[in-house]
């Protein structure tokens, strides 16, 4: 097993990839993590007090926010639950039963006054009888009853269940009981259609009746218990109150106090959960953003100076949002990195960077999703906005972009979480604050990113391509034929680049200063000679050794003028390592028998190209200066010669052209030059005397 393993890492691509870990992207990532874990340690997760109760307090212990004392509260609402009057709800079904019990009682007293007409003493009997111990009547009260003529004894019923529903619709309880049966005797005797003898008889039926209706209903007596207990207003101790003065013991109470407002350092794990989540939670975001990092920098084939660059922009943003936080998350210029990054590296790493670090921050800051996704959002269209941008105009619409994605969102977001007006205006007005923040950092912030990695942007190539540029005026007037020849080189080589894909504007400007040794010694140079020429003077490899030196001199000028490292590879590579052949030839006819010529005495010492850009201004540099010496021939030849030569002496291999890049690029050279270098027509004179209308 351990030999099969071994030769899997030995011989998988896995072992491969893993021994090509960017050690500096690593570093970028740990940098990153420990600028990060320090600021949200020091400020999210750190305890003003280190007390147990009894301790001796060294200063004022003071909250710095309001706290809510849910024990003095929940005290109070519990004396609120003794004050609450009961609720009793009035049962219906008493009233029906007395009703169905009076009914059954008259319905007898009916029938049996119906079966016994005319015997007056039978139905005495059986009235006395039957209906013996209804509602406590005696037997001559029922006697009474039975000699009353229907009419009066239906009218009695009726004046019955009239009281005892009043009575029985309101609560009857042991306190109004006596009171409620008062209520009957007062209630018949103001009734003159009843006999007075009846009366009292009658009174007793409803009195009878008369009882308790109601009973305790827990829920509603609940229900207002806990709306009395809702009004209660909860204890708060505002904030600057001082808990506890210095020199005085704590308290249990305010030991609670302070723990609870997360102000005391318990020294529990379960208190260092949060941290300790943070952490993990950004180191897998770290290590995710790591391997995609190195993914991308290994494959596009990014300097070191590029990735610490990167991070450089993250941190700054970071450590900049992190102090706006605390006016609010929505200012904070999190769009800013993939504006920045776009512009000095490209759109891609513009938004990897910055979708990365939105996602870490907005972990750290408690963004909300919706509003992380609003962030990740404008990063990844202002990315795009700026990427190869030539005008700073530009920076500022994308900033303006931002400010409306932003204004949108929050907008979205606090609608839907119902925040009042006055907030969500608010919080707006500094969403698009944010997106102006970007813009003005990104405008701002450029020249320190190019000065201080040496990082070539589009802004910074139209700054090297003004005519201004004291290295190119030094050129114009020391060395003008090389300036007009360089003049000529960059619009060849902007040309063909753009063609074939690259960078043109960089081809543009590396032509501009691919001569500038020549200030040095211009008249060493065929361009910039009027009748003498200083060579045949001299000795074929001394003047060989001069022409060299214009590649040295013009790199040490370039450094003289801070010319970034992508512009020093033209002045370096635009010879590659192809030979001065006019003075090699020339130092061969003169060559003495027995004598040997060094090649690399006259051959330049390179490197050759390793770009495209480089290379096409390695080429048009050769055509030009060929075409524009042609007095008659085939151009379009000569270019294809001097491009093969080139390819045969191997000065392409490292630039990264195909051949049909160089196709192009022979097809471009032809268009330019021949639209240049074109055949004139020969006007003839002018004769004075001659006026021609046309």
């Amino acid at each position: 097993m351990k030999a099969i393993l071994s030769k899997f890492f030995k011989d998988s691509a896995f072992a491969v990839k893993f021994k090509e870990i960017n050690v500096h992207i690593l570093i970028g990532c740990l940098l990153l993590f420990i600028i990060l874990h320090t600021t949200y340690a020091l400020t999210i997760f750190s305890y003003p007090y280190d007390y147990k109760v009894g301790d001796i307090v060294s200063e004022d212990i003071v909250l710095s926010e309001d706290y809510h004392d849910l024990e003095a509260t929940s005290a109070l609402k519990e004396n609120v639950k003794y004050e609450v009057d009961e609720i009793f709800t009035i049962d219906p079904k008493v009233y029906s039963d007395a009703k169905t019990s009076i009914g059954e009682f008259y319905n007898k007293a009916y029938d049996i006054r119906a079966e016994y007409t005319e015997e007056v003493e039978i139905r005495e009997r059986v009235f006395s009888y039957l209906l013996r111990g209804s509602f406590g009547l005696n037997e001559e009260e029922l006697k009474a009853l039975s000699s009353m003529e229907d009419v009066d004894l239906r009218l009695t019923e009726n004046y019955s269940y009239d009281i005892l529903k009043n009575i029985l619709r309101s609560e009857v309880t042991d306190e109004n009981i006596i009171s409620k049966k008062q209520e009957v005797t007062d209630y018949f005797n103001a009734i003159e259609q009843i006999d007075e003898a009846v009366k009292p008889i009658i009174e007793k039926i409803v009195q009878f009746h008369v009882v308790h209706n109601s009973h305790l209903d827990e829920a509603a007596t609940q229900a207002a218990i806990e709306n009395a207990q809702n009004l209660v207003e909860g204890v708060v101790i505002p904030a600057g109150t001082i808990l506890v003065s210095s020199g005085q013991a704590l308290d249990e109470k305010n030991y609670r106090i302070i723990n609870e407002l997360g102000l005391n350092d318990l020294h529990t794990f379960e208190q260092n959960i949060p941290l300790l989540s943070m952490d993990v939670l950004v180191i897998l975001m770290l290590f995710l953003m790591y391997f995609v990092v190195r993914f991308y920098s290994h494959r596009y084939k990014k300097s070191i100076m590029q990735v610490y660059l990167n991070f450089s922009i993250l941190i700054l943003v970071y450590l900049l949002s992190f102090g706006l936080k605390s006016l609010s998350v929505y200012i904070m210029p999190l769009a800013s990195i993939g504006m920045l990054i776009a512009i000095v590296d490209d759109f891609s790493s513009g938004i990897i960077y910055s979708f990365f670090a939105t996602v870490i921050f907005s972990v750290i800051f408690s963004v909300p999703v919706s509003l992380a996704a609003m962030v990740i959002l404008g990063c990844m269209i202002s990315a795009i906005m700026v990427s190869g941008v030539h005008q700073r105009g530009r920076i500022f619409l994308a900033g303006l972009t931002v400010s409306v994605i932003n204004a949108i969102m929050i907008v979205t977001y606090l609608l839907i979480s119902g925040s009042q007006s006055g907030y969500i205006i608010e919080s707006m007005l500094l969403g698009m604050l944010s997106g102006v923040l970007c813009s003005v950092l990104t405008i701002g912030s450029l020249p320190i990113w190019e000065t201080v990695f040496r990082v070539l942007t589009p802004l910074r190539l139209l700054e090297l391509s003004n005519p201004n540029h004291p290295l190119m005026k030094k050129l114009l007037l020391e060395a003008p034929g090389t300036y007009h020849h360089s003049i000529m080189v960059a619009n060849l080589s902007e040309a063909a680049v753009h063609d074939i894909g690259g960078n043109a504007i960089m081809a543009r400007v590396g032509a501009y200063f691919h001569d500038v040794g020549k200030i040095e010694r211009p008249f060493f140079y065929v361009e910039n000679q009027f009748d003498n020429n200083p060579h045949d003077q001299l000795v074929p490899m001394v003047s060989a050794k001069i022409i060299k030196e214009h590649v040295e001199k013009g790199l040490e000028l370039g450094r003289k003028y801070k010319l970034p490292n992508e512009i020093l590879a033209f002045i370096e590579e635009h010879h590659g390592t192809t030979m001065i052949k006019y003075f090699y030839h020339k130092a061969s006819e003169n060559l003495e028998e027995g004598v040997e010529i060094d090649p690399g005495a006259y051959t330049y010492d390179g490197p050759s190209p390793t770009s495209k850009e480089t290379a096409v201004v390695m080429l048009a540099d050769s055509v030009e200066a060929a075409v524009r010496s042609l007095k008659q021939g085939d151009v379009k030849a000569l270019i294809s010669k001097i491009i093969d030569d080139k390819i045969k002496s191997h000065q392409l291999d490292n630039s990264g052209l195909t051949f049909g890049d160089v196709e192009v690029i022979k097809q471009s050279f032809y268009s330019n030059l021949s639209s240049a270098f074109h055949e004139r027509i020969e006007y003839p004179q002018e004769k004075t005397h001659i006026n021609v209308i046309k």
